[in-house]
């Protein structure tokens, strides 16, 4: 008995087949690899400026990399107090350009706790060198006063207005004495003579002579001030030529002499009273 062929049919001839659309239509660029749709793309970010503040204070916690940068910024031209506790979250990963996108946030909304946000990153240990030494003009711009740990690497930058704003920005301490008795050395006479006043004010003598220099070349109030608290015989001797080079000091430096015990003061005293009466 003879086999019967069966029928050839189509699979686009069977019904469940029918409405499928053929396999170079599944492979276009409308699918996916796998035949499915692709996901829709993000919508872009909008800028910054264009947020509220709710969205800039968001994002700041939730972004990263350039758009965490240009979140800082926006919350710092908008001075936004609220952004401190994020911005000082923001600085902690080791990220330059956050970092200093950071600070400068925080020096544009300003206020004691900004400034207490600012001294807290400089104490941290966490900033790169080049943070720092955007974190140390940004601490002397709102009147930070810092302890020396960490600071150390400020005195070698290659800037002088950084070394010259760590002088200003150190509170008293042994770590902080140790970091002017370098900076009483630097190449640039400013920093020098900051340094030098800031240890004689402590009563350390360690910048004499930047401070005579200054009171022979163009002496000023805060010079004598200084000299005054370390002040020997031979310095009470340089105070009197200093006032009679300088007549508009006399009057400071006689107060000053006066203040001082030893005869020599009241001897350099008591010449200046009689020449300037």
């Amino acid at each position: 008995m003879k086999s019967r062929k069966s029928p050839t049919v189509s699979t686009a001839q069977l019904p469940l087949f029918a409405s499928l659309p053929p396999l170079t239509a599944i492979r276009s660029p409308e699918f996916g690899p796998t035949g499915r749709n692709p996901a829709p793309a993000l919508p872009p970010e909008e800028a910054p400026a264009a947020l509220t503040d709710d969205a800039v204070l968001q994002g700041l916690r939730a972004a990263f990399g350039e758009r965490r940068r240009a979140l800082a910024e926006e919350a710092g031209r908008r001075q936004l107090s609220a952004a401190i506790p994020s911005l000082v979250i923001a600085a902690r990963p080791r990220d330059t350009d956050t970092q200093i996108a950071a600070l400068r946030a925080l020096k544009n909304i300003g206020g004691e706790d900004a400034a207490a946000a600012v001294v807290k990153l400089m104490q941290s240990q966490v900033l790169t060198r080049e943070a720092l030494n955007v974190g140390i003009l940004v601490a002397e711009n709102m009147g930070c006063r810092l302890g020396a740990g960490g600071l150390e690497p400020l005195a070698e930058a290659d800037e002088p207005e950084v070394r010259l704003a760590l002088c200003h920005c150190l509170k008293p301490g042994p770590e902080a004495v140790e970091l002017l008795r370098v900076l009483v050395r630097d190449p640039a006479r400013a920093v020098a003579l900051l340094a030098a006043r800031t240890l004689a004010l402590r009563g350390l003598p360690d910048g004499i002579v930047p401070l005579v220099e200054a009171l022979r070349s163009a002496p000023m109030p805060e010079d004598i001030d200084a000299v005054a608290c370390i002040a020997d015989e031979s310095l009470m001797v340089e105070l009197g030529k200093t006032a009679r080079a300088n007549p508009a000091l006399a009057p400071m430096i006689i107060d000053a002499l006066e203040g001082m015990e030893g005869p020599q003061a009241g001897l350099v005293a008591g010449g200046l009273r009689r020449d300037f009466g």
